[in-house]
């Protein structure tokens, strides 16, 4: 007969996972900490007709390798606000449809992710319904991007400096 406690195991282990990253407030890394989230946007004034890209860079900058688990298959999730008045922007309606299921990220020392999201200029302000493409009307708006997940057993949050740009 075989043995069960291999699949026990890992059913304890992937619970524990799931429980650590969704049961408690998150926190963000402390100084030290290995993680670092960064935004950049490749132009601040997009003309009409015109885009822009802006990206998230996840990166380890320590000298292990970390393994990060998220409590779905979405990880570096990019919002753009209105400037003015602050209302999310994107994504539109009620956020992201990330599935439910637990996955990690193994980021060896020095590696990096990167999440893009391209800003478009039509004039009609319409949502794309894909998630990696925001089309803007006219006005001021800040980009930026969070990370909710775990780390050694921490649930703990990132948020990546907030970079004003304009659609003109």
């Amino acid at each position: 007969m075989r043995s069960r406690a291999p699949l026990f195991a890992t059913a304890a282990v992937l619970g524990s996972l799931f429980a650590a990253s969704c049961g408690s407030t998150p926190t963000a890394p402390t100084e030290g900490d290995p993680l670092t989230l960064v935004a950049r946007v490749s132009v601040p004034s997009i003309p009409p007709g015109g885009s822009a890209e802006a990206t998230f860079t996840l990166s380890n900058v320590s000298t292990r390798k970390v393994i990060v688990g998220f409590p779905s298959s979405c990880h570096v999730l990019p919002y753009v606000r209105e400037h003015d008045t602050q209302r999310l922007v994107h994504p539109a309606g009620t956020g992201y449809g990330c599935a439910t299921v637990v996955t990690s990220l193994n980021l060896e020392p020095g590696q990096s992710v990167v999440q893009t999201l391209q800003i478009v200029s039509t004039g009609r302000g319409a949502t794309s319904g894909i998630a990696s493409i925001v089309d803007l009307l006219p006005g001021d708006y800040s980009v930026y991007a969070e990370v909710d997940a775990s780390m050694d057993g921490r649930p703990f949050s990132l948020r990546s400096n907030a970079l004003p740009f304009s659609v003109q």
